[in-house]
């Protein structure tokens, strides 16, 4: 019964649709043992054989080569992905829309127009034109629609050739009767450009199609700097008359060579005022195509509405605002990132040494070793600031680690104030005979210098000081404080610039109403080295010069409590991807990298 069970076994196993091939007995008489001949097997079972695999199984077989199955199934993916992570990397890819929003309205642009004071001209200029040169993410001065240029050795004479296969958004080509007609009418007094200082002792020439040449009457070491202004077409400007360029249609529907170009302008039916602009990416942009297929920029009356626009996110990203009534930061939601950009300029405490108070040396150093700069940074507006010690930047080429530093000393405050005769009193402000030791501290009404004047109030109370805060409405701080010098202390922010230009702060000649030489600073030995260092030719040298000059600024003169370098929040959209912390000689060069910011991402082979 076993064999018969066995030979049973043996016929359900094997049969199927090939029964020709298997040569097996079909009958066996009990008790005898039947010899079979089981065929070479000369290929792989075939799918129509694989499909009756399920029939001959048991559960328990099923399950154990279902478990093996998945298992290699699993294996094999991971493999796969592993393989393809490892052998690949993510990538910007092109398309996608960023939506900035900007409190105020654009009026011109234009770079022969736009300036600093006028900002929001600028950020779309930066979007719309390019210049001969432009910083690139480290700051440093390079090639744009310029290929290369040579500078003669005296300082006096820029040699630019012209990158080739350069077109204008309207398919013109660029060439360098663009590049001479942009700079001569920014010479021109009826363009009115607030740039024409800057070129008024140049001469503009053009050597052939794609050479340009700039003669200087005098060295400047600063004028690279210039040549990032934006370039206009000529074959559209040459028949506008200069005396009405501010009128033309082609401020508002510029034509660049930049990475974008104007696509259209949205306006209020019923006042006119411009809401949004669009703007398309140049596909015949000559460096890298801007992976953004469209930016579009949105305008608003205030920071206010700008915050709520954010919050509701009806924009992407918001311009920086340079004022304490910027953006509110609880406006960030979770999906959003925020990027630090820091200008070069600080903030101070400046003394006017024509205090009779202040005149003293010994006092004007108490003020500033009594107070604690720290606690002033740790303001939650200031997040992300520097604390400075001297007119120098921190981070830029003339910056000097081994700068004088006044570290607090409360105890020698006390030292130095008793020197000067100031003695403490039971009131707690100091006297000197009849004289208190009182000071008024003037600022603009802006949050965070309000804010910053009275911590130093509270601060310099602990030493004897009194002083009374004076807040000041921005429009008329210059003409009612600055200007008159009227003041006995006054919190201000400078803008020192991307090359730290001192001469402007601390020249003898710029203590005058028109200057900016706060503390009426007037010194031989400053004055020369600030005058070398606006004629040498040598970089170098200059920043030696500078350096020299903040030494004996903060040593021998002791004129203001540097206190911090403003950083101001950059609130985009997680979305957006490659943007960064930056130093920036202005908001809209925040721009200047906008060609590598995506949204779309792909993987490409290594």
């Amino acid at each position: 019964m076993i064999l018969k069970d066995a030979i049973k076994n043996i016929r359900r196993r094997f049969s199927g649709p090939e029964k020709k091939s298997q040569h097996w007995l079909s009958d066996a008489k009990e008790g005898i043992l039947l010899v079979c001949r089981r065929p070479a097997i000369k290929r792989l079972p075939s799918l129509r054989q694989l499909a009756y695999l399920p029939k001959v199984l048991n559960t328990r077989e099923k399950r154990s080569i279902g478990i093996a199955l998945l298992v290699f199934i699993l294996s094999s993916a991971i493999f796969g992905i592993r393989f393809y992570s490892n052998n690949t990397i993510e990538t910007a890819k092109e398309g996608g829309a960023y939506i900035e929003g900007i409190a105020g309205a654009p009026q011109f642009i234009n770079p022969i127009f736009a300036s600093s004071a006028r900002e929001i001209d600028l950020d779309l200029t930066t979007l719309v034109f390019s210049g001969l040169l432009r910083y690139n993410d480290k700051q440093e001065l390079i090639n744009d629609l310029s290929e290369s240029f040579t500078v003669s050795e005296d300082q006096k004479q820029y040699s630019f050739v012209l990158r080739q296969n350069v077109v204008w958004h309207d398919g013109a080509e660029f060439g360098a009767d663009d590049v001479v007609f942009t700079f001569e009418s920014i010479k021109d007094q009826q363009w009115k450009s607030p740039h024409s200082a800057k070129f008024k002792d140049a001469q503009i020439e053009k050597i052939d199609d794609r050479t340009v040449k700039f003669s200087l009457k005098d060295a400047n070491p600063n004028f690279l700097d210039s040549l990032t202004i934006g370039i206009v077409p000529v074959h559209l400007w040459e028949n506008v008359p200069a005396i009405s360029a501010t009128l033309s249609e082609l401020n508002l529907k510029p034509i660049g060579t930049g990475p974008y170009a104007y696509s259209k302008i949205s306006r209020e039916k019923k006042s006119g005022v411009i809401k949004e602009y669009e703007f398309e990416a140049n596909a015949l942009f000559y460096r890298d195509c801007p992976n953004l297929q469209t930016v579009r920029v949105k305008f608003f009356s205030n920071a206010a509405e700008l915050s709520d626009a954010l919050r509701n996110r009806q924009i992407d990203g918001a311009r920086p605002i340079a004022s304490g009534e910027g953006i509110n930061l609880s406006s960030v939601s979770k999906k959003s990132n925020v990027y630090k950009i820091l200008l070069p300029q600080y903030t101070a405490a400046f003394f006017n040494k024509k205090n009779q108070i202040l005149k003293e040396k010994g006092v004007r150093e108490a003020l500033i070793i009594a107070a604690r700069k720290q606690e002033i940074a740790a303001l939650p507006e200031l997040l992300g600031s520097r604390l400075v010690d001297g007119p120098i930047i921190p981070g830029s080429y003339e910056y000097a680690d081994d700068v004088k530093r006044y570290e607090y000393d409360k105890k020698k405050a006390e030292e130095l104030l008793d020197l000067a005769g100031f003695k403490s009193q039971e009131g707690g402000t100091r006297k000197k005979g009849d004289q208190e030791l009182i000071l008024s501290l003037k600022t603009i009404n802006d949050p965070i210098l309000v804010k910053t004047a009275e911590i130093l109030q509270r601060q310099w109370s602990e030493v004897g000081v009194k002083i009374n805060i004076e807040p000041i409405e921005a429009a008329v701080f210059q003409k009612e404080a600055i200007k008159p010098r009227n003041f006995d202390i006054v919190l201000a922010t400078e803008y020192v610039g991307r090359n730290n230009d001192l001469y402007s702060f601390w020249h003898s000649s710029q203590a005058k109403e028109t200057g900016f030489n706060l503390s009426d600073i007037k010194n031989r030995d400053i004055d020369e080295l600030l005058d070398a260092s606006r004629t040498t030719a040598n970089k170098e040298e200059r920043a030696k010069k500078i350096k020299e000059s903040q030494n004996l600024i903060l040593t021998t003169e002791i004129p203001a409590l540097f206190l911090y370098q403003p950083a101001y929040p950059y609130i985009v959209s997680s979305e957006i991807k490659g943007l960064k912390d930056s130093s920036l000689a202005n908001f809209s060069e925040r721009f200047n990298g906008i060609g590598a910011w995506y949204i779309k991402t792909k993987r490409i082979w290594k």
